[in-house]
């Protein structure tokens, strides 16, 4: 039965792998390319509207990546129960797609600095779709996470080969969000066929009181992801509305797309790792909390390590990715390569540990206050240091946020 369970770990921590990978590996293929193609007040355009769609995402996720995925796992085995969460689950984040692509393109309609480029911006925002009907959550609390792996790799295979095919020239970085949704509509298409078909899981129209349970049980970790996320997933968006340059949002976001890709992987990890913490920490705290420590430790030491090696050839991976005129993103790249360290043991601690034990409570005050942090931090930095500021803003909130962590789970005397 060990055997068995450890088998089925590492299948859907090499489907995460492979998935998470797959995510930044086919973007880095067309990056060099673009990176050269496009100017970079048009690439950084592009890398705007990105990151503006990032935080979409985020909030349309509502943190059913963890609440949902946990209700998947204990309802596995009942076809009923998954289609009612399914139905439940996809309505709110239809819901909250609609408000924010509305929200979003008033925004960008109305700003002088943006609205030439709506196209860009409104082809990219609605690429948040994705987040509603492409359900990752329930393949991973089923643990069947080869159905996502394969469709994503087909849909990245996809938006690399219209990329290459369709942007030759600086002007035809308006075509890059609409060539995205392209995958995006076959990806959604594809998994429908294989929630009804092949796992037999079906809509059931839901009753207003279990919508609004999914949304209660939620709210706590959906607090808490969005307001961590404001100082994780909006950095770019932020230098853009801090300094109105998008060559500086280009500077800043190609170097950050490295950490992000050094993130999913270790990603792939955690979200596998994630049941296995909760089956672990359930059955015994005491068991659960020692192999958390064995894992902070081996993942600390296996992430600096890398780290340390991106740091030493910095100058050396932007010249290759990025070409010359990407040169300031070195300072940055060598800043933020850290960043991933702090996440491993951030996970660790908070997703793998406070929230499997019932203390989910304490996030949005963590992340409340890491985000007031973060505002300062940036209010100071950008406005002197630009992208460099911002970097350091968000590798001084992140070591802010573990240690506080640490901290907490001392005085609960879990560790």
């Amino acid at each position: 039965m060990v055997a068995k369970r450890s088998n089925k770990l590492f299948e859907n921590f090499l489907a995460m792998l492979i998935l998470q990978v797959s995510n930044y590996v086919f973007p880095f293929l067309t990056i060099p390319y673009l990176s050269r193609v496009l100017s970079t007040s048009h690439y950084g355009v592009v890398l705007f509207a990105l990151s503006i769609t990032s935080y979409l995402g985020v909030i349309c996720d509502y943190g059913f990546a963890l609440t949902a995925t946990r209700d998947a796992s204990k309802h596995r085995d009942d076809r009923n129960q998954m289609g009612l969460l399914l139905s439940s689950v996809t309505i709110i984040k239809f819901i909250l797609f609609i408000v924010m692509f509305i929200g979003a393109s008033a925004y960008i309609l109305l700003d002088k600095y943006y609205r030439q480029d709506y196209i860009v911006y409104l082809a990219t925002f609605f690429g948040v779709i994705y987040n509603v009907f492409f359900p990752v959550w329930l393949f991973q609390g089923l643990e069947k996470m080869r159905y996502i792996t394969v469709v994503n790799v087909g849909m990245r295979l996809i938006s690399v080969v219209l990329i290459f095919s369709c942007v030759r020239h600086d002007n035809d970085y308006v075509l890059i969000p609409v060539l995205n949704l392209v995958p995006v509509f076959v990806g959604i298409v594809y998994i429908q066929y294989v929630l009804h078909k092949q796992l037999i899981i079906h809509y059931i129209l839901p009753t207003t009181a279990q919508v609004l349970a999914q949304l209660r049980q939620g709210w706590h970790v959906f607090l808490s992801t969005m307001i961590s996320a404001f100082y994780s997933t909006s950095n770019s968006f932020m230098l853009g509305i801090f300094t109105h340059n998008v060559t500086y949002v280009a500077y800043y976001a190609n170097a950050e797309k490295v950490i992000t890709a050094m993130n999913s992987v270790y990603g792939a990890f955690f979200s596998a790792l994630f049941p296995h913490a909760v089956k672990l920490l359930t059955n015994s705290r005491q068991d659960g909390v020692r192999y958390i420590k064995n894992k902070i430790w081996q993942t600390t030491i296996i992430s600096l390590v890398i780290s340390l090696i991106i740091f030493i050839f910095a100058k050396m991976l932007v010249l290759l990715l990025l070409g010359d005129k990407y040169l300031p993103s070195v300072n940055v790249l060598r800043i933020l390569v850290f960043v991933p360290v702090i996440i491993c043991i951030s996970n660790l601690l908070v997703i793998q540990t406070i929230i499997p034990l019932g203390y989910e409570r304490i996030l949005p005050k963590l992340y409340a206050g890491s985000s007031l942090l973060y505002v300062v931090l940036t209010y100071f930095l950008i406005p002197k240091y630009t992208y460099v500021g911002m970097a350091v803003s968000v590798l001084i909130v992140e070591l802010v946020v573990i240690s506080v962590a640490f901290w907490y789970l001392k005085f609960r005397k879990v560790f």
